[in-house]
């Protein structure tokens, strides 16, 4: 009996989010056929390939070592068994009657079980140098008065720089970055979207609303950290 061959080929998404969403799936799918072909549960040859946009092609480390990179995306019917391009709109409609998470839903679509991030650690270096405050306040509404009642209470969260490990904004590609990356991730979640899709692992919190006053996310800040104390160990990662 000859052995099987499978081609496949992945279309990335251009959105940030989506994208890393999207590289967790790729990354369980290939972890999955590899451990079938060692359990001999998959026979023959597979050949993954992916497209991206240049804009991510930073995060090529990030991929399997398998993965093979085309430049351009126009599948060939007869070239592939296997094309999916990853779509977020109908990932969203098929999270809603479950209220699923992105990377659930994406692995349903292509067979795969993901992680909620993935894994980045190829890349942690570029984001986070060692040289950063302990918290890093990303761009949003009220983030300077943020800043000065954090100044006040706790000055020695932007003094002392040995590496970030609080991280608070806006939902975003780079709180997604963050909590992949094991950060503290207090996260100011617009409600466009059900609140698991977008979830993140570990020591998180999402304030849901359609703004978020200073007051509240100094609270839950403060909340976070006690809940996550930091110590200055933990920031050399």
């Amino acid at each position: 009996m000859e052995a099987a061959s499978d081609s496949i080929l992945f279309g990335m998404p251009e959105d940030p989010e989506m994208f890393l969403a999207a590289l967790a799936t790729v990354q369980d799918y290939v972890a999955q056929l590899k451990k079938q072909v060692k359990d001999r549960r998959k026979h023959g040859e597979w050949f993954v390939a992916v497209h991206l946009v240049k804009e991510f092609e930073f995060f090529k480390c990030c991929f399997p070592e398998e993965i093979v990179f085309v430049d351009e995306w126009n599948p060939v019917r007869g070239e592939w068994d296997y094309v999916y391009k990853f779509d977020a709109e109908v990932a969203y409609d098929l999270s809603l009657p479950t209220q699923q998470h992105v990377t659930t839903c994406f692995g349903i679509l292509v067979g795969a079980d993901p992680a909620m991030v993935p894994d980045l650690s190829a890349v942690e270096h570029e984001f986070y140098t060692g040289k950063e405050p302990m918290l890093q306040l990303l761009s949003f509404e009220g983030r300077d008065e943020l800043a000065e009642i954090i100044d006040n209470h706790h000055p020695e969260l932007g003094e002392a720089l040995c590496g970030t490990s609080v991280v608070v904004g806006m939902r975003s590609f780079e709180t997604y970055v963050a909590a992949a990356l094991g950060k503290t991730v207090l996260e100011l979640y617009p409600n466009d979207k059900h609140v698991k899709w977008l979830e993140k692992p570990g020591n998180y919190q999402m304030i849901v609303g359609d703004h978020f006053p200073v007051e509240f996310v100094w609270r839950a800040l403060e909340g976070l950290l006690d809940r996550f104390p930091i110590m200055e160990s933990d920031n050399v990662r």
